[in-house]
């Protein structure tokens, strides 16, 4: 599933997305468009899924084990690795 379905999923409407977003509905249409080809920043996808009420993870997957990594907002670095 690619995010330009997920919107359509979730969103009545790219007007009340792009109004809780602060951006013009044209704004929010390049931005769910580029990222078909693969060409979105990560804070661009955190915003328009924080939007939909939603939270983004990321999936890192080896052979021998997998991750979820949730990815937060204006997250503080802890100092700690």
């Amino acid at each position: 599933m690619n995010l330009k379905q997920v919107v359509r999923s979730r969103c009545e409407n790219l007007e009340e997305l792009a109004e809780k977003l602060g951006k013009t509905k044209q704004a929010v249409s390049q931005q769910i468009k580029a990222s078909e080809s693969g060409n979105t920043r990560l804070i661009t996808l955190l915003e328009i899924v924080e939007a939909m009420g939603g939270k983004l993870q990321i999936n890192l997957l080896f052979e021998d084990e997998s991750f979820n990594l949730e990815i937060k907002p204006k997250e503080k670095p802890t100092g700690e690795f």
